[in-house]
């Protein structure tokens, strides 16, 4: 995980994840992109509800202020 946002309102939570990926310790890096998660807040804990990602690409480059 390369950074992390995450925002609440009420019993909802949503995050976003920027990650990259390498082959090898220390290797160059094969894939980056990000994860979006919804979360249900409950009393005690957090409930994952969906997960969806999207892998960088020509046509989605990451933005600046999802790589601080």
């Amino acid at each position: 995980e390369l950074y992390q946002t995450a925002e609440e309102y009420g019993t909802i939570a949503h995050v976003f994840s920027t990650y990259e990926t390498r082959e090898i310790a220390n290797g160059p890096v094969t894939n980056r992109g990000i994860n979006s998660i919804q979360l249900y807040k409950d009393t005690n804990r957090y409930y994952v509800v969906n997960i969806f990602w999207c892998a960088e690409s020509m046509g989605f480059v990451l933005p600046e202020k999802y790589l601080k």
